[in-house]
């Protein structure tokens, strides 16, 4: 079953689609853009996909932990301040030894400051917190590491991004 030309029609580009950490689980990683086209892409797509399963016969979920013995799914978020007109990355900085910003560096302890105040918006329900588990590929502690998996935040400085694991658990 294919998915990328559907939501193409849908106005949700991928950029790529993979199997992830267990049976029938997938990555589908949609095209970059502004916070509130982000927003409603990530609607759409979640909805596009229910009913395109179910023209399949199949039921789509989105739940973050379906049984006790797999890794579960969630989703992240990759965050990029930047300016439009100048097409300026703000969390790159060419002359810092990992190119992470001072912009950057704030606002990621920012993020793990806050944390713990909007984890409940992130982790809206039961089901949610039990993929919070080590071992479960989701954050347990208030961590960040550059390409690292397993803390809250991944900061991907080669390619001028914060990463967010907590979003959709």
């Amino acid at each position: 079953m294919t998915f990328s030309i559907p939501l193409q029609s849908f106005g949700v580009p991928l950029e790529g689609i993979h199997t992830e950490t267990g049976p029938g689980v997938y990555e589908a990683a949609i095209l970059y853009a502004d916070i509130l086209e982000a927003a409603d892409r990530a609607v759409i797509f979640k909805t596009a996909v229910k009913e395109i399963a179910h023209r399949h016969g199949l039921i789509a979920t989105f739940m973050a932990k379906y049984n006790e013995n797999l890794p579960g799914c969630s989703g992240h978020v990759h965050k990029v301040f930047g300016r439009k007109i100048k097409k300026q990355n703000l969390f790159w900085d060419k002359k810092s030894k990992t190119h992470m910003s001072s912009l950057m560096e704030s606002y990621i302890a920012g993020q793990l400051h806050c944390l713990p105040f909007i984890l409940p918006m992130f982790a809206p329900t039961v089901n949610s917190y039990k993929r919070l588990v080590e071992g479960a590929w989701a954050p347990t502690t208030l961590t960040w590491a550059i390409d690292n998996r397993t803390t809250a935040l991944r900061a991907l400085p080669a390619v001028n991004r914060l990463q967010d694991w907590k979003q959709g658990l």
